[in-house]
């Protein structure tokens, strides 16, 4: 029997399922929130994400309190939060006029730096704009490869992707000889000279000369030797 009742969803579930729903939900969601956020003429669109991590519950509350003190500076401005709890992540969309979006990131930048220098409390965050729903995935994805890229960046404020497009990375060098002396280390037991060794690894690779698919790939290549050296012990043991 048809249900002739038709369910009012929350304009964060259609956030939600517009970037993560299935084809129909996000078809739906995308008419929905195209009357919530209409497209309009000399406005924009800010698409911020903030990766939580493993942050407790309770961390996450002190987040809001200054987030909504922010936005009640901009009434001008229109917004659309969600949490998307299986990626970790907090998804806000602001509109309005160019000079009012960019207001509104700078005092976003400002606040993220200030929570950081209270709490040491280390929440990436990175904004890309549009000018249509049309470019809201594709300003999805663009954040999403910076904040891949975040803890090689060095900044604890609000990053704008178009500053940060990786155009002319350097060429990734894998450090071998860094990684023997580690491995020694690992194999001989000693491991202060092991955490000193992973330590100027990461001074190595961590850097913004490299793009974040190349330090990842590093880390991993690392990861995967110094599991195989127990390995390597056990079957001379025997």
């Amino acid at each position: 029997v048809e249900s002739r009742y038709h369910i009012v969803k929350k304009p964060e579930s259609y956030v939600r399922e517009y970037f993560f729903g299935t084809v129909e939900e996000q078809e739906e969601a995308k008419q929905a929130l195209n009357g919530i956020l209409k497209e309009e003429k000399d406005e924009i669109y800010g698409i911020i994400i903030g990766y939580f991590g493993n942050l407790k519950k309770k961390q996450l509350e002190d987040v809001e309190y200054p987030l909504r003190s922010i936005k009640h500076q901009f009434p001008e401005l229109c917004f659309l939060d969600a949490w998307e709890e299986h990626i970790s992540c907090r998804i806000l969309i602001v509109k309005g006029q160019v000079s009012q979006v960019q207001a509104f990131a700078d005092s976003f930048d400002e606040k993220a730096r200030y929570d950081y220098q209270q709490q040491k409390r280390e929440i990436p965050w990175c904004m890309d704009t549009c000018s249509s729903m049309e470019g809201w995935k594709s300003c999805f994805e663009n954040v999403k490869k910076v904040l891949s890229g975040y803890f090689a960046k060095g900044s604890h404020g609000l990053l704008q992707a178009e500053e940060c497009v990786e155009e002319s990375m350097k060429e990734f060098q894998y450090p071998i000889q860094i990684e023997r002396r580690i491995l020694q280390a690992l194999e001989s037991g000693s491991y202060e000279d092991m955490s000193a060794g992973i330590d100027e690894f990461l001074a190595e690779t961590m850097s913004e000369e490299y793009g974040a698919e190349e330090i990842r790939y590093g880390a991993v290549k690392l990861m995967t030797r110094m599991m195989d050296i127990p390995k390597e012990i056990n079957q001379k043991a025997y």
